[in-house]
């Protein structure tokens, strides 16, 4: 047997009406990060990105030019605006209604199936990245940014960007869509003394004990989800979908499944930091690609 301490019930703190104010909240940063709206999107929809993205960037502006000695570029106003929407603004929302320890928010040490999961992952999404990689709008969408500001300034603005979108949709929202409006202790590892297939699908943290459950609930304990954390994925993976609206087709096709897949891997790992390394993973792959193709 080898396991870890856990308590699978979700704590019952704070209120739903709290938890959907919260995530309502949360959709609208994420709708404000995008750059641009493609111009035949709804009108709403576009005003609502130039109230939160236009104010804010043109502040972020103004005192960066005040502070920074040389002109604000684009990478570094955004880079600012991520740091305060993605970051400083969800997290004092957590401290508002006292959910902001950085444990609950899914800032954690992976468990020992982390590594196990990051090196898993990012194998088989290799033919997903040369697919998505190989498309004709790909290269396109990302190569003027990269002419613009170099090569140095293009890979430290998106590691920067990657940590605080994890932080906001794989820590911050995971915590506000569940009951309790915080992390959950992680499901058990458990692991038989039988070899064979079932214990090779445990040593990934996998064919986990239903303890009795049907249907759905005996399915999420199957995969080793804590009970109650099965919606607040959805809404993760709706996020991380959302801020992919603009880009690449194939890109955008693969951001929802990947969202689940990536929360999944938060709460099954304890961590937050584990999708966001598998996510460094795969991106730098396919800037390996982009860059290296013709």
């Amino acid at each position: 047997m080898d396991s870890t301490t856990v308590t699978c019930t979700p704590r019952r703190h704070g209120s739903s009406a709290v938890c959907v104010v919260a995530i309502l909240i949360s959709f609208v940063y994420s709708l404000a990060l995008l750059d641009f709206f493609p111009s035949d999107w709804p009108a709403p929809m576009r005003a609502v990105q130039r109230l939160f993205y236009g104010p804010i960037v043109r502040g972020i502006s103004s005192a960066v030019g005040s502070i920074y000695v040389g002109p604000a570029t684009f990478e570094l106003r955004n880079g600012a605006y991520m740091v305060l929407c993605l970051g400083i603004m969800p997290y004092l929302m957590m401290l508002i209604i006292g959910r902001g320890k950085p444990a609950d928010l899914g800032l954690r040490l992976p468990n020992k199936i982390g590594i196990r999961l990051i090196f898993v992952s990012v194998l088989l999404s290799l033919p997903f990245v040369v697919w998505m990689t190989q498309s004709e709008h790909f290269t396109p969408y990302y190569k003027p940014h990269i002419e613009r500001a170099g090569h140095a300034v293009f890979i430290s603005y998106n590691i920067l960007n990657m940590f605080t979108e994890h932080f906001l949709f794989h820590g911050v929202v995971l915590a506000l869509a569940r009951q309790g409006l915080r992390w959950p202790s992680v499901a058990e590892v458990h692991i038989s003394t039988t070899s064979g297939r079932k214990r090779n699908l445990q040593w990934f943290g996998l064919a986990q004990p239903t303890k009795g459950a049907k249907g759905l609930l005996a399915a999420t304990r199957w995969l080793g989800m804590p009970d109650g954390c099965l919606i607040a994925v959805f809404v993760s993976a709706l996020h991380f979908s959302l801020v992919h609206l603009s880009k690449d087709p194939r890109e955008l096709i693969l951001s929802f499944p990947g969202g689940v897949i990536l929360a999944f891997i938060a709460y099954r790992t304890n961590s937050f930091l584990v999708p966001l390394i598998i996510h460094l993973a795969t991106a730098g792959l396919a800037y390996a690609l982009m860059i290296a193709g013709p």
